[in-house]
């Protein structure tokens, strides 16, 4: 059985993808940048109630 690799993204590509969301709606962004609908609205989620979106809590 094959594993599923978890793609990173650096935090200038989040707030990127965030401002793209905020000008095309998230579904449009997501599809142009080929990922989950619902990781870019998790991200954009995270802004508006002002919490970082670096990474830095996360397990190696």
């Amino acid at each position: 059985m094959s594993r599923i690799t978890r793609r990173s993204y650096t935090d200038e590509f989040k707030h990127q993808a965030v401002e793209l969301a905020e000008s095309l709606g998230p579904a449009a962004a997501a599809r142009q940048l080929e990922m989950s609908v619902k990781t870019l609205a998790n991200w954009v989620d995270a802004v508006r109630a002002g919490r970082s979106l670096t990474s830095e809590a996360r397990r190696p």
